[in-house]
């Protein structure tokens, strides 16, 4: 049997445009008992972001082999495009040194060499990892791939082609100014003041009173209320009522008489 490189793109695409700088084969032609290609299955999680500069994505895939015929070499394809390079374009145009593309082989990353096609198109090439693949049986590789810092900032999307099956990467440049709408940039809340409301600029600093000493509370007596005296009403003047005076003096010659006689009945 033959080896087959299964090396599928739209028919712009480098291996088409006949150009002499197309990546060169990955692999030897399509057995012709193989009326199909394995089938190639993008596996989660899957990135669609890739930052420039940034750590690399890496995208794991798994191939099928339900093409009725084992492989004695097979190797997948895989490459980089941008949709929006051209020549109308070139700044946008994806070059090898922009990129490192990677694949996991016996337990360690293996870098591929990078070719550009010419329209253009970033081929890795993958033959170094061809092995084997026997009919409906099943493999899962597992590549790398990181965006340099020098890569134009004029990149924005790069497509990865893999066997008749693309996946999108949105390019994220960290460097790229922030756009924003007039007057909705948010102004800077003011840091909570901790000082008092009279060291404030503008604001006469006021002598800090004197801290009075706290006074007890007066504790309000309540007397307790006396007998109420019933106020005779007076008749006259003010002065001492004679009718006393006489009585008094009665009372004091009554007394001097009954004195005298108890005297004699004792001498007696």
């Amino acid at each position: 049997m033959l080896t087959a490189g299964l090396s599928v793109l739209p028919a712009d695409s480098a291996w088409a445009c006949g150009d002499e700088t197309s990546a060169p084969p990955i692999a030897d032609s399509l057995d012709a008992r193989h009326a199909t290609d394995p089938t190639l299955t993008f596996l989660a999680p899957l990135p669609t972001t890739i930052t420039r500069g940034g750590p690399p994505v890496e995208i794991d895939i798994e191939l099928y082999n339900g093409t009725g015929s084992a492989y004695r070499h097979f190797a997948p394809s895989f490459a980089l495009f941008n949709r929006y390079a051209g020549e109308f374009n070139p700044e946008a145009n994806l070059r090898p040194e922009y990129l490192v593309v990677e694949v996991m082989d016996k337990g360690q990353w293996r870098n591929l060499t990078l070719a550009r096609g010419c329209d253009p198109t970033v081929w890795a090439n993958t033959a170094v990892v061809g092995a084997p693949f026997g009919d409906s049986l099943k493999r899962r590789m597992q590549f790398r791939v990181t965006l340099k810092a020098d890569a134009s900032k004029y990149l924005e999307q790069l497509q990865v082609f893999s066997v008749e099956k693309l996946h999108y990467l949105k390019v994220i440049h960290p460097d790229a100014p922030v756009t924003s709408t007039p007057g909705a940039t948010a102004s800077p809340s003011p840091s909570p003041s901790t000082a008092p409301a009279a060291l404030k600029q503008g604001t006469p600093t006021a002598t800090p009173s004197p801290v009075a000493t706290p006074t007890p509370a007066a504790v309000t007596v309540t007397e307790r209320p006396t007998a109420a005296v019933t106020e005779l009403a007076e008749t006259g003047s003010s002065t001492p009522n004679t009718f006393l005076l006489v009585s008094a003096a009665g009372f004091v010659a009554f007394g001097t008489i009954v004195l005298l006689a108890v005297r004699r009945s004792s001498r007696r």
